[in-house]
């Protein structure tokens, strides 16, 4: 009870952090000068696409697909395509045998007819093990997003619709609204454009994890230089992981320390905005770039399912913690044959895929590739799952030492009773 309280209680603390921080926006004129002089000092990007990645098993994916169904009834609103059939029995296989992986697809589409900013949501999946999808939903803006201008009229004119599905996390803090800094509310422009996006998917569509956690993100920027000076600073980005492509006109720059959740802008040099790239190598390298993108949703699943049994606040085992580090154990073993043999034919047919994205330092090449580690993180999660469920199966055996003691005292004291009964009876049948 006191949990749910305290649960309320933040929530409405977000709604007034919310109203409060666009309020505070609004009053702010010369804060619009000091994003020009930011940008001025920053690369010169821009995009028309955001994408963010989720996880689903086979219930969440028909849910996913019952969402869009639901979608299609409001036709004033919304403009829905779907790839698949509506089918509401939970019995229903959307996830199919896939042994060999690799395989992308659409699930459809949503175009929204009456939004300000968002023109479509296009969403796609590939396997992420024989039993889960990866899920990518893409988000494509009306307007060319290219400054942090625009960033903030966004996060303006959505952040106080998307609070009941919004995470504000540390950045719901009152003293940014007491004591205003510039830099502090463009923190927040950066974390709330993200999270009013996931929001949307909370809202409409259908999402397991992106209820509770940040989903990794991806940003497809067009850079308008690409000189040396603009490269020197990308390789140089301070708290970013920095990879470069073979053709030199392309990067990579990971965010995973200075956010919550794992962020990759995608920086191109051309005409064209670039188009999501994640989702192909979640379907060549599967659990191994998962370990790697839901790191931090994953440390806090096991948490979850384990700190109750390591605090003692637990004494018997529950199967379903059992069975989830199990099922965690299977996905691993069941993909590290694949990537392994993915890995090999590249070498062999000399792919370039492998070794197109190569780590920068200081602008200096490592011999890290992108992301791909293998098999360094799903070695990292495996042992973890193996470990702990050592400890579980341990714990259950021991009580279930004390259950066989108990039943054998329970049922020698029925006998000791049942003997005494007997006499008392027979002793009292002779009196007579």
């Amino acid at each position: 009870m006191l949990r749910i309280l305290k649960l309320i209680q933040y929530k409405n603390y977000q709604k007034w952090f919310s109203k409060q921080f666009v309020k505070q926006s609004k009053s702010m004129r010369e804060y619009e000068y000091f994003l020009k002089h930011y940008d001025k000092k920053s690369i010169k990007v821009s995009f028309v696409t955001v994408a963010i990645y989720d996880v689903l098993d086979n219930d969440g994916f028909r849910k996913l697909i019952n969402s869009l169904y639901r979608l299609k009834k409001h036709k004033n609103t919304f403009d829905v395509e779907t790839r698949f059939f509506n089918r509401k029995s939970s019995k229903t296989n959307y996830i199919a045998n896939n042994q060999t992986g690799h395989m992308m697809g659409s699930i459809g589409s949503v175009k929204f007819k009456k939004n300000k900013w968002i023109s479509e949501v296009s969403i796609s999946y590939t396997y992420c093990n024989l039993s889960q999808v990866i899920i990518q939903y893409s988000f494509h803006f009306k307007k060319i997003m290219n400054s942090s201008i625009l960033t903030h009229q966004f996060v303006v004119d959505e952040v106080v619709k998307a609070k009941k599905n919004l995470y504000f996390h540390s950045y719901a803090n009152k003293n940014i609204i007491k004591k205003p800094d510039y830099r502090q509310i463009n923190d927040c422009d950066e974390i709330f454009f993200i999270d009013i996006l996931q929001a949307y998917i909370c809202k409409y569509f259908y999402t397991k994890y992106g209820k509770k956690y940040q989903l990794p993100t991806e940003f497809c920027n067009k850079v308008g230089k690409y000189n040396k000076k603009v490269k020197k600073k990308i390789n140089k980005a301070f708290l970013y992981g920095c990879y470069e492509n073979n053709n030199k006109s392309e990067h990579l720059l990971i965010d995973e320390i200075r956010q919550e959740r794992f962020i990759v802008y995608h920086l191109v040099k051309g005409k064209y905005f670039p188009s999501p790239l994640m989702l192909k190598y979640f379907s060549e390298y599967s659990m191994e770039l998962y370990y790697q993108t839901f790191c931090k949703i994953e440390l806090q699943e096991l948490e979850i399912h384990m700190r109750k049994y390591l605090n003692s606040y637990k004494r018997f085992v529950s199967s379903k913690d059992i069975k989830w580090l199990i099922n965690k154990l299977r996905y691993i073993r069941e993909q590290k044959g694949l990537i392994q043999n993915r890995i090999e034919s590249m070498k062999y047919y000399n792919d370039e895929c492998l070794n197109e994205w190569i780590l920068m330092l200081k602008g200096k090449k490592q011999s890290d590739k992108f992301l791909i580690m293998f098999p360094e993180r799903i070695d990292e999660f495996e042992k973890m799952y193996l470990n702990n469920l050592e400890y579980l199966k341990s714990i259950s055996a021991t009580q279930n030492n004390t259950v066989v003691i108990v039943v054998a005292l329970a049922t020698l004291f029925a006998t000791i009773v049942g003997i005494v009964l007997t006499i008392i009876f027979n002793n009292s049948g002779v009196k007579k």
